[in-house]
C-alpha cells in the first residue's frame, strides 16, 4: 500500500500563489490534488494535526477558492476516514539540542540541516513505510530543501516525487 504526503506548497503553488512557479508546475500541482480528490489514493497526516494546522495557515478550509483550498477541505472532511486519510504517530524530540524535531527521524549526518519545518512530513512518510507492505511518496513542488535532501531520503526508502524540478534551482 502507497501513503502520500504533501508537502503544504504544493497547495500554495495549486492555489497560483507561487511566484517563481510556471505554469506548467502550477498545473502538475492541481492535477496532483485533483487526483487525490477523485481517486482513492492514501493521504498521510500526522495524529497531532501538525500538517493540517500548517496546511490551513496557506489555504482555506471552506475549499475556495483554489484547488489546492478545496483539498484542505476534502483532508478535513475525511481525516478520520482511514479508507482516505491516515494519521500517523510521530513523536517530539525531547533533546533540544539535536537537529532533529522527531524521533522517527534517524541520526544520520546527511540529514544534518534539514529544514526543521519540513521534518514532520519526514517522520510520518517513515512511520508509514515502516509498517508492512506500506511505502510512502513526498510530494514537493517548490522546495529546494527536499532536493538537496533527496539521496539520504531516498536511502531511508522514501520516494519523492519532485514536480517542479525547474522551480527548484
Amino acid at each position: 500500500m502507497e501513503g502520500n504526503v504533501v508537502d503544504t506548497n504544493v497547495l500554495v503553488t495549486a492555489n497560483g500563489q507561487h511566484p517563481e512557479a510556471c505554469l506548467l508546475c502550477l498545473r502538475q500541482c492541481v492535477d496532483l490534488l485533483e487526483s487525490f480528490t477523485r481517486r482513492k489514493r492514501l493521504i498521510l497526516i500526522d495524529e497531532g494535526y501538525l500538517i493540517l494546522n500548517e496546511y490551513s495557515r496557506y489555504a482555506s478550509s471552506s475549499g475556495q477558492p483554489g484547488v489546492g483550498d478545496a483539498f484542505l477541505k476534502w483532508v478535513y472532511e475525511r481525516h478520520t476516514n482511514e479508507a482516505f486519510v491516515r494519521r500517523m504517530p510521530i513523536t517530539p524530540s525531547e533533546d533540544r539540542q539535536s537537529w532533529r524535531c522527531f524521533e522517527e527521524i534517524p541520526e544520520l549526518e546527511d540529514l544534518q540541516g534539514f529544514d526543521r519545518s519540513d521534518q514532520k512530513f519526514l517522520a510520518v512518510a517513515l512511520v508509514f513505510s515502516g509498517q508492512r507492505g506500506c511505502s510512502s511518496v513526498i510530494h514537493n513542488a517548490t522546495d529546494s530543501d527536499w532536493r538537496n535532501f533527496q539521496e539520504p531520503i531516498e536511502k531511508l526508502g522514501i520516494r519523492l516525487h519532485q514536480l517542479c524540478p525547474e522551480a527548484l534551482r
